[in-house]
């Protein structure tokens, strides 16, 4: 199975946090599944492996091109000063079948109040789109989705996409919770096109009761502060967020906790799995089979009375 490339933006790291970086990635099982390719760590990273006690040595290879990255190595690379810039690189990269997806590990981006800054920044860079971009925060099982009430059909529309493509869901179950009910007409039309949407639901009973559960995703509708509730009463010390709708993957760490080697590792496998089911579903609608069979058993013959029978 060929090895898919990692692009780790860490830019403005701290000793402790790329201490954490190298120690996850040094693992064999991450090895064994990705190459991992860091930017923003190269002048720290002589004294963070210095302070790494283990018993065998941590396989680094210094890179100054992405191409150059070799498999079963860290590779780390310094070519971009910023964390845009960074990001920028990793895209173009991507471009070229160099790098197959992107995790940012915040520093500048992630800690801005414009939440859209980083899908802006990666559109500037892309081309194409797969679809509108949708940013979402998964915690435990859970994924949330902050709408609006001008552009909730469509959102729930592309998540319907997203989550077919992402995730492998054939049917996928969204249950919308908003202030009131004037929104149940439109949700309620889209069972028409085989969506299954539900609610609108009231944030408290449906945050208390765990009304959540039978749920693959929930959409919250000008309700950011129970958004906040639930991935609060659900964290389970990794919380993060993926951009669908972009022809490739982008995670991205939210910034409000210290970095972990298990949450790095949960953040790289579920690119990872994301990556793969999106590959396996283009692969399987590429080419769909066109209808061969023909309805038979039913009279098609229709007589003309307008005409007078011939003798």
């Amino acid at each position: 199975m060929k090895l898919l490339k990692v692009g780790l933006v860490a830019n403005a790291a701290n000793g402790s946090t790329c201490e954490t970086i190298i120690s996850a990635l040094a693992n064999q099982d991450i090895l064994e599944v990705c190459t991992p390719i860091v930017s923003g760590i190269q002048d720290s990273i002589d004294s963070v492996l210095a302070n790494i006690e283990q018993e065998v040595q941590i396989p680094i290879c210094k890179i100054s091109r992405v191409e150059d990255a070799l498999d079963g190595k860290i590779n780390i690379i310094d070519c971009c000063n910023t964390e845009s810039e960074s990001i920028r690189y990793m895209v173009s990269s991507f471009l070229n079948n160099m790098v197959d997806l992107i995790i940012d590990l915040p520093s500048e981006i992630c800690n801005s109040k414009d939440e859209t800054a980083l899908i802006s920044l990666i559109n500037e860079t892309l081309s194409n789109e797969d679809g509108k971009p949708l940013n979402w925060t998964i915690s435990g099982n859970v994924r949330t989705l902050l709408t609006t009430g001008d552009t909730l059909v469509d959102d729930i529309r592309e998540a319907h996409i997203a989550l077919r493509k992402d995730a492998t869901l054939i049917k996928p179950r969204f249950a919308v919770v908003a202030k009131d009910g004037t929104s149940h007409g439109n949700i309620a039309s889209l069972r028409e096109e085989k969506i299954m949407a539900f609610g609108p639901f009231e944030a408290d009973t449906f945050i208390n009761a765990k009304q959540y559960l039978p749920y693959d995703a929930v959409l919250f509708c000008d309700e950011d502060s129970a958004c906040q509730r639930l991935l609060a009463e659900v964290d389970e010390g990794c919380s993060f967020e993926y951009i669908s709708g972009l022809p490739l993957v982008v995670t991205r760490l939210n910034g409000k906790a210290d970095l972990t080697q298990s949450m790095l590792k949960e953040v790289i496998y579920f690119s990872i799995h994301t990556h793969r089911n999106r590959v396996r579903y283009h692969g399987a609608t590429k080419h769909p089979l066109e209808k061969q069979w023909i309805p038979r058993g039913r009279d098609d013959f229709k007589l003309d009375l307008t005409k007078e029978e011939s003798e």
